[in-house]
């Protein structure tokens, strides 16, 4: 059985763009990001160094540390609280990393959140000392391709707790996975919901949220909300990068296969586990079987 983390101590590349935010490169906090009232509640609430660390999907994701711990923390803040889809994303994620369903360990442990009136919504989880997925390919170029390939096994292992947990993520990307002390956790709940099909609650959506480099025809056009399906195939996308360094939406379907093995990508691995996940429409094929190491 294999140790589910991933040395990374071999590799010399160019540093990511998670060191370079904690050398303070990033913008400042702007009054757009972040309200006079909203970061005076943050800081009643103990947390204070606030500094900007990303922005996107429906806010922007500060850190921060709490005054009397210590304890670093990232806080997500609606930018827009007036935009109702926005606010929607937002209660969807809170939701989501507080249900008892979702497994230990696979998402940033969720702490509390805050909806007062006249302030920015905004929810503090775990911090995670790491760096996305994308940026990790890219400053580890001299990954070998068996260090690759466990990647690939851990990811499509982590998601595959997800779905025996019934849920789904439902905006894989690169962007939406952390490496983090060698092992995998996946961030972005705003899009997520339940598996199972019919399921009425709070947590679905009519439109879902994507990343077209991602997700299938299917997705893109609208077709579909998505599914357990769907879902494997940009995490089959996700492995395609992660085998050959290059977004698979970049090149001919044609080329695929001949671009992965000229990586020196197991011959099993490309033709029964990674291309036929990546085929349009999306196969019933579940993530965790045959594994890479099976």
């Amino acid at each position: 059985m294999k140790e589910n983390t991933l040395n990374l101590d071999s590799d010399s590349g160019p540093i990511g763009r998670q060191i370079h935010n904690e050398l303070g490169l990033q913008p400042k906090l702007s009054q757009d990001d972040l309200w006079p009232q909203t970061r005076a509640a943050i800081e009643q609430r103990g947390y204070n160094r606030l500094k900007r660390i990303a922005g996107g999907g429906y806010g922007v994701v500060i850190s921060a540390r709490h005054a009397s711990t210590g304890a670093q923390r990232a806080i997500k803040v609606v930018r827009e609280p007036d935009n109702e889809t926005s606010l929607h994303a937002f209660q969807r994620e809170c939701r989501i990393l507080s249900t008892a369903e979702l497994p230990t360990g696979l998402a940033p442990q969720f702490y509390e959140q805050e909806l007062s009136t006249g302030i920015q919504p905004f929810l503090v989880q775990e911090w995670l000392d790491g760096e996305t997925l994308e940026n990790y390919i890219s400053s580890h170029p001299s990954l070998s391709m068996q260090q690759r390939e466990f990647l690939c096994e851990m990811l499509f292992r982590v998601y595959d707790r997800l779905h025996q947990a019934n849920l789904l993520h439902r905006d894989v990307s690169a962007r939406n996975i952390m490496i983090s002390k060698g092992q995998i956790r996946l961030i972005d709940f705003g899009s997520a919901g339940r598996k199972d099909e019919g399921y009425v609650s709070l947590n679905t959506q009519s439109r879902v949220p994507l990343t077209p480099g991602y997700a299938s025809d299917e997705m893109l056009k609208g077709e579909t909300r998505g599914s357990v399906e769907h879902e494997v195939h940009a995490i089959a996308k996700v492995a395609f990068l992660i085998l050959t360094g290059q977004r698979a939406d970049r090149l001919p379907a044609q080329n695929w296969k001949s671009t992965m093995l000229k990586q020196g990508c197991d011959p099993h691995v490309v033709s029964a586990i990674v291309l036929p996940r990546m085929q349009q429409p999306p196969e019933k094929l579940v993530p965790i079987g045959p594994t890479i190491d099976s």
